[in-house]
């Protein structure tokens, strides 16, 4: 979904498949109305590739109508972050295909959160880092105070997050960090062991635990970190992801221990009273 200073472009589609914008005079006259003022804010809910092509022929429309002084692209979620990189010839670089697609368009300021890959924030020009900490996780501390509860650790599913989160204080500036430790068989995908890094795994009885990650897919890593922490006597488990894949299975994560989880609205659709959705 893609919106103009709030106003959502809605495309259909010509006979031979390409796409199509409405002709309309009043879809254009509310067109014109959204790019009238001189600062433009684009922003992008990524739902497929498609969209992409979507994106370059607004911001053609945007710059014929010759108007503007400064173009922001909201794009929370970064497609293609996963083929940051490539091991032979015969792969494609998709995150640099991508990333010069978008320079290609001249954005003042292009807002991301939570980036995959770090590589995307150096091929992509003007970028922005819009701060987990500030903008979600204070929210989401907030709102478990609303329901009358406390984290009493924050544990990441694997060294990697722990090095980008083990510096968040939004729960508390005394609160005890922990990460853990999986053992992949990289033929099968399969997770065969995972443990809580901690020596100190007896206090962990009673505690409310909030499990802090970037993305979450299918949420196999999550679920074992959640099995994890019930198994050390944990009582309620949180879990806070900035991009949440709609194909995540809802039912498993509760059924691994998880009480609630709380996302970003950046690609995350679904419906749920086991998901809250920070705008």
């Amino acid at each position: 979904m893609i919106k103009v200073n709030g106003f959502e472009i809605k495309t259909g589609t010509f006979t031979d498949g390409t796409i199509k914008f409405d002709s309309s005079s009043e879809w254009k006259q509310k067109f014109y109305s959204a790019v009238s003022p001189t600062d433009i804010k684009i922003s992008w809910k990524y739902e497929n590739d498609t969209e992409l092509f979507k994106l370059m022929c607004i911001v053609d429309m945007i710059k014929r109508f010759g108007k503007k002084t400064s173009m922001t692209l909201d794009m929370l979620y970064i497609p293609n972050a996963r083929q940051d990189r490539v091991y032979s010839a015969e792969e494609s670089f998709s995150l640099k295909v991508f990333a010069s697609v978008i320079n290609s368009l001249h954005f003042d300021s292009v807002r991301v959160l939570d980036p995959h890959s770090n590589v995307s924030v150096a091929l992509l020009d003007n970028v922005e880092v819009v701060s987990v900490e500030y903008y979600f996780l204070r929210r989401v501390n907030y709102k478990l105070s609303e329901m009358n509860k406390h984290i009493d650790m924050i544990v990441c599913p694997d060294a990697g997050a722990h090095k980008r989160y083990g510096k968040v204080k939004a729960f508390g500036e005394n609160i005890p960090h922990y990460f853990g430790n999986k053992v992949r068989n990289w033929e099968t995908g399969e997770i065969e062991d995972y443990q809580i890094v901690a020596s100190d795994k007896d206090s962990f009885k009673g505690k409310n635990a909030i499990i802090i990650d970037d993305i979450c897919s299918k949420g196999d890593t999550v679920k074992c970190t959640a099995k994890a922490l019930k198994a050390l006597g944990v009582d309620n488990i949180y879990l806070y992801v900035s991009h949440c894949e709609n194909g995540v299975d809802l039912e498993s994560l509760s059924c691994a221990g998880v009480t609630h989880m709380f996302t970003s609205n950046s690609i995350f659709n679904k419906e749920s009273d086991f998901v809250t959705i920070l705008d």
